[in-house]
């Protein structure tokens, strides 16, 4: 053949059926073909596709052709943010020479959106450094976790935990800082806090699963999370809940403390919120701890008793 590089066969061999990627595969190699330095640029043009399929196969495409040369990392990322600046906009119609508004097609185009989160989990891996809490600052700060769509933001959160997963382990202390942060000064009691609130719940529970047991900053985490429980966001007190088992199991004795400070708050408080947050709080711990929780602390006979109080 006369190409070098062929994207659609290099999409091919990233495609999620495995018959078309070894298919694929042996087309490359038989071809000699290779990954060149405009190869990103065509590549990531899919990242757009209507088609969720393709736009997998892409950012899969995009990460692996990266890993032939890592030091264009930085550029696309920087790239891969910028696109999504501009795409995250919102479209003001433009006006004719009266100064009329036009009309113009008001639908989000979200796909491009979800195309950039995927790649940035698909990259997870070669993410290094100061790199690593400047993604987690995009995240924060210029909007994806609370994009107007579910799915870009449940794709973001996705990729956050994922570069979390990979390389939180190198900058736990300047990450922790960022989350604390963010949980501590965001507005309360609006929609985008909320959703806000609730990603970076995720990803400080994600960047916890780093410590080790007798880490004393595992139980800062622990009493952080059970803090943020009283909101009145259910979608966060949820968030909470799902952190808490694997850190649980971590904690030990100390669990039982929990346990009892959960169950206070469910038969003592006069706030609804409260209890229910402690309610899903306690279903967290009795999920790390194991069902005998509810044995050794008499839990369903004491809620029984307080429900007929």
């Amino acid at each position: 053949t006369d190409l070098d590089f062929s994207e659609h066969i290099w999409l091919a061999c990233h495609d999620h059926v495995e018959e078309n990627v070894e298919i694929a595969e042996t087309i490359w190699e038989e071809n000699a073909l290779e990954v060149e330095d405009d190869s990103y640029g065509k590549i990531m043009g899919y990242l757009s596709s209507k088609d969720s399929s393709l736009r997998g196969a892409a950012a899969r495409a995009l990460a692996h052709a990266i890993e032939f040369k890592p030091s264009v990392f930085s550029d696309i990322v920087a790239e891969l943010e910028e696109k999504y600046a501009t795409e995250s906009k919102p479209k003001e119609p433009g006006k004719d020479k009266y100064g009329m508004p036009l009309k113009v097609d008001m639908t989000d185009h979200w796909e491009t959106r979800s195309g950039i989160a995927l790649a940035f989990n698909a990259m997870a891996n070669g993410f290094e450094g100061d790199q690593i809490p400047s993604f987690l600052g995009f995240l924060i700060e210029r909007g994806p976790l609370v994009d107007r769509s579910s799915v870009v933001r449940a794709q973001m959160e996705s990729s956050g935990s994922s570069v979390i997963a990979a390389r939180g382990h190198q900058r736990i202390e300047e990450l922790m800082k960022i989350l604390e942060a963010t949980l501590e000064t965001s507005d309360k009691a609006t929609e985008t806090s909320d959703l806000l609130n609730e990603s970076v719940i995720v990803l400080y529970g994600s960047l916890a699963r780093h410590l080790k047991a007798d880490d004393p900053r595992l139980q800062v985490v622990v009493k952080k999370l059970l803090a943020a429980l009283p909101t009145p966001s259910e979608t966060v007190q949820s968030a909470v809940s799902g952190c808490l088992p694997p850190l649980i199991r971590l904690s030990g004795r100390q669990s039982a403390e929990y346990v009892q400070e959960m169950m206070d708050q469910i038969l003592r408080s006069k706030e609804y919120a409260v209890q229910r947050g402690a309610a899903y709080g306690l279903a967290g711990i009795v999920a790390g701890r194991g069902i005998s929780t509810l044995r050794e602390f008499k839990v369903m006979s004491l809620l029984k008793e307080g429900a007929e109080n």
